[in-house]
């Protein structure tokens, strides 16, 4: 099993060069509810830009995301929510998806919405699916009267529609038992499909310098093939993996011991099993944006022929106080 347990969001998912925060951040005695972070109102001039064609069948759109910050969000939750704009935009302005609701209740680094918004999204309209992106300028802006008080992002999503002859009643859901935890503290995970399926599970998280990792944690040793029924909801570790030793998942830091890490996990869903050329997130793609193995994954998968669903979830991991 690989060291770690993470979870979603999006994921996230950055790209680009890492922006110091100007805020020095601490670990709570314990993570609070927070006031939801609010769509900065200079977002409505924002517009998205259709750019060019990926040879891999996306369309690459530009768009730009912006969220009015105050003393105690930290980077990371602020970036999670300008990408969430900046993909809802994007979104938008390729397929004609309106965002009619913004489910933005953070908890205190915890990036739930960030990309389990954009999964709800095309599980509920199915338009189509980003297979890959990259954060090309981001950082805190000041407004008059207020030093660092926006977060501002410029995103580019390779954006693909779904096929006509997708299958709209196949869809896949992960949980997770905890979204805030301090490092060693355990966790379950829980997937439903509406099919029979196979699962993939994938952690990425943030390895600094503005890099991030993705690892595979299913197929593992302790589930060498995860298969789950239609409506029927798997929890892992399962009866089998705590036979071989894996009571729960703990939730470790990244080696370099930030205060606090906001870690992705996706779940993959196909009706036929993948071969590893396809699931395996450390084999490269020669046009993937970032060397996290997360959109090398994905494009495989868009190139495929292969039927399949995706969702995510976030946690945040804390240092323990």
């Amino acid at each position: 099993m690989n060291r770690r347990l993470a979870v979603a969001l999006c994921g996230l998912l950055l790209a680009g060069c890492r922006t110091a925060s100007p805020r020095k951040e601490e670990a709570p005695v314990q993570p609070e509810v927070l006031a939801p972070l609010t769509v900065a109102p200079e977002s409505a001039d924002f517009e998205a830009r259709v750019l060019e064609k990926d040879p891999e069948g996306c369309t690459w759109v530009e768009s730009e995301g912006a969220v009015t910050v105050g003393s105690n969000e930290t980077r990371s939750q602020a970036e999670a929510a300008a990408i969430q704009e900046a993909r809802n935009l994007a979104l938008k302005k390729l397929l004609g998806v309106k965002v009619t609701n913004r489910f933005m209740s953070f908890q205190s680094e915890s990036m739930r919405g960030q990309d389990v918004l954009v999964s709800d999204i095309t599980q509920a309209i199915r338009p189509g699916r980003e297979i890959d992106m990259r954060v090309v300028d981001k950082g805190y802006r000041s407004v008059a009267g207020c030093r660092d008080c926006r977060y501002y992002v410029r995103l580019r999503s390779c954006i693909v529609p779904e096929a006509d002859t997708a299958d709209r009643d196949f869809s896949v859901e992960v949980k997770v038992s905890r979204e805030v935890l301090y490092e060693g503290d355990s966790a379950t995970l829980e997937i439903t499909a509406s099919k029979d399926c196979y699962i993939y599970l994938y952690d990425t998280y943030d390895v600094g310098g503005g890099k991030k990792r993705t690892d595979l944690l299913i197929p593992s040793q302790y589930a060498p093939e995860a298969r789950v029924r239609a409506g029927k909801t798997w929890v892992f570790p399962d009866e089998e993996a705590k036979k071989l030793g894996l009571m729960a998942l703990e939730a470790q830091l990244p080696a370099d011991k930030p205060v606090v890490s906001v870690e992705e996990i996706r779940v993959i869903a196909s009706k036929t099993p993948l071969p590893a050329k396809i699931h395996d997130p450390k084999i490269p793609n020669p046009r993937q944006s970032d060397d996290s193995g997360r959109s090398a994954v994905l494009r495989r998968l868009n190139s495929s022929r292969v039927e399949w669903v995706e969702d995510s979830a976030a946690i945040s991991i804390f240092q323990k106080p």
